[in-house]
């Protein structure tokens, strides 16, 4: 089972998760790239993409519904650089998830941190932003489209979604926000 099918069988907002938000500079551009280059006939209009290209999931699956208890596991750890990778894509039985992958060994550090938690989730990391969801096999053509590689971006926050989707930014240790440690 994959991520999306596991994620809609749950009960809506079950659990709590942490994300990074992306610049809204990044979102324009990913959001101008995805009109040039998927068209609206290859969209799987079935899904809900409110929150499509926005975000790059650290973790989802927390028990606990209190932002306190992410701040105290993160409170010394350090803001960092995450890289855009190239496009590709999840398949799913009924469409495909057209996406970026993202790279950063912080990122890897900062998700191996937070699973300290108790938390539910079945699947191995693998950090990306969606750009879309489309029929099944009507982009293979994007498929490794450097268009976005490489690009950087600095995080110095995540944000923790409660069960209840109320969202609280989380400062990592460094930056201008930061409390003292």
């Amino acid at each position: 089972m994959y991520f999306k099918e596991w994620l809609i069988t749950e009960e809506t907002h079950k659990f709590s998760s942490t994300q990074i938000n992306l610049p809204p500079s990044i979102i324009k551009q990913i959001k101008k790239w995805s009109k040039t280059h998927i068209a609206n006939k290859n969209i799987f209009e079935e899904e809900n993409t409110n929150e499509i290209c926005n975000h790059v999931t650290v973790l989802y699956g927390f028990h606990t519904d209190n932002p306190k208890d992410i701040r105290k596991i993160i409170s010394n750890f350090p803001k960092f650089k995450i890289k855009l990778g190239k496009v590709s894509k999840f398949q799913l039985d009924t469409h495909d998830v057209i996406k970026i992958e993202i790279h950063g060994k912080k990122l890897f550090e900062l998700n191996k941190e937070l699973s300290k938690l108790e938390h539910t989730n079945k699947f191995d990391f693998n950090p990306h932003c969606t750009i879309a969801y489309v029929k099944k096999d009507s982009c293979n053509n994007l498929i490794n489209n450097t268009d976005f590689e490489n690009i950087e971006i600095d995080v110095d926050n995540i944000v923790f979604s409660s069960k209840e989707r109320v969202k609280t930014k989380i400062y990592l240790c460094g930056s201008n926000m930061a409390p003292a440690p």
